[in-house]
């Protein structure tokens, strides 16, 4: 036995290595081939499919609406995060390529995660994507609350829901997308 933790599907069946394997790698087909989100980006229709998605959503405006005391929302032109999504969600991304990799993400994962970091006023600074086979959205056994864990080079770092953007997919527990794939 491989560890002695019980499998999530069936608390009666140990997690093995065939276990892992396809928790990490997909289900087996009928020809014997593993499907995931990364190898499943090989065949030439899903990767149209994701980048046909992932390039119509990047061009499309992104705009920042305000609710209201009345309960309306109003669009807001002038916030720091407008500015972010129309002219530099970071220093190495364009509006475009943001968006793009946030909705291939979502198209590829089910989920589309971006970490707000802010500047000493608390403002939003940046807009960087968080990888989505690495962060995952989470109640805190405690509090109830959500809260967010990323693992990057190794290390899981925990965020607030004010500090991430996250777009889930079709999902039936209200947190997290499930794959497309």
């Amino acid at each position: 036995m491989f560890f002695s933790r019980r499998s999530l599907e069936n608390p009666r069946t140990p997690i093995n290595e065939e276990t892992l394997d396809m928790m990490f790698n997909g289900p087996e087909t009928y020809a014997g081939v593993q499907v995931n989100e990364q190898n499943s980006l090989r065949l030439s229709a899903v990767w149209a499919c994701v980048r046909i998605l992932a390039e119509s959503m990047a061009s499309l405006p992104a705009h920042v609406y305000e609710e209201q005391k009345s309960g309306n929302k109003e669009r807001v032109t002038q916030h720091r995060v407008s500015e972010l999504l129309a002219l530099n969600p970071n220093s190495e991304m364009t509006p475009y390529i943001w968006k793009e990799t946030i909705q291939g993400h979502l198209g590829s994962w089910g989920n589309g995660y971006a970490y707000i970091i802010r500047d000493m006023a608390g403002r939003p600074k940046e807009l960087i994507p968080l990888l989505p086979h690495t962060t995952f959205a989470k109640r805190d056994k405690d509090t109830g609350d959500i809260v967010y864990e990323s693992t990057i080079d190794g290390t899981t770092f925990r965020f607030r829901p004010k500090d991430v953007i996250h777009i889930p997919g079709l999902g039936y527990d209200g947190l997290t997308g499930y794959s497309p794939i």
